[in-house]
């Protein structure tokens, strides 16, 4: 097949020729957007990386982080941490470096922290997915709050009945839990229960997500991966 699919998004309502990427342009998530296109092209998405790289970076500000790189779209939002650090593992460590340093809470778009909505580290899967993706020590603690989040998601989403945002963050995390017992437990065992029920990225965006962009059904794969 070659760069086909590469060439399918090139050429559709996902790619942003202003930037030359697939950020799905008409809505304003670009960074997991992103993250998701490039887990659905696999292999193909490899001639992406380093323009994708760049685009994080013209995205980093000396306070906070934009959406745009014209600072569009208002704060950077936990989707778009989960998105960035899930295509750069450069970003993810500049991102974690950052929640760190503000102890969890992340700067909205004039490089506050003060607000409550901005801690971020209320969202119990972020900081071990972050750790994961960097390759750090993930603990006891850390592994089991984020395979109590996977769990609590197969328990909850049904085959006609769940979430899909949820599941593709899901999907997107899993695939730095490998190196982590209790994180690659929970994920293979999400994987399975999905496929049971018939849940798979194609099927999301066949008939569930993102309706007005066709071009995902046709690249996404049947099952998670």
């Amino acid at each position: 097949m070659g760069n086909g699919l590469l060439e399918l998004v090139r050429n559709s309502e996902l790619w942003s020729v202003l930037y030359g990427l697939p950020l799905i342009p008409m809505h304003s998530n670009p960074n997991i957007y992103l993250a998701i296109i490039m887990l659905c092209l696999g292999g193909q998405a490899a001639p992406l990386q380093q323009r994708a790289e760049a685009y994080f970076q013209s995205c980093v500000a000396p306070d906070t982080y934009y959406r745009w790189p014209d600072g569009r779209g208002g704060n950077f939002s936990h989707d778009e941490v989960l998105g960035a650090a899930a295509y750069s593992q450069i970003a993810a460590v500049q991102l974690y470096d950052t929640l760190e340093l503000n102890d969890g809470s992340f700067p909205d778009e004039h490089g506050s922290v003060k607000d409550v909505s901005r801690y971020f580290y209320r969202y119990t899967f972020l900081k071990p997915f972050l750790r994961a993706r960097i390759g750090m020590e993930v603990g006891v603690v850390g592994q089991s709050l984020w395979s109590a989040h996977v769990i609590w998601s197969m328990i909850m989403n049904k085959r006609h009945n769940f979430d899909p945002d949820g599941l593709l963050k899901v999907w997107l995390m899993g695939q730095s839990a490998g190196k982590y017992p209790l994180m690659n437990f929970s994920y293979e065992l999400w994987k399975k229960v999905m496929k049971s029920r018939g849940i798979g990225p194609k099927m999301i965006f066949k008939d569930h997500y993102l309706d007005e962009c066709p071009t995902m059904a046709r690249i996404a794969p049947n099952d998670f991966t």
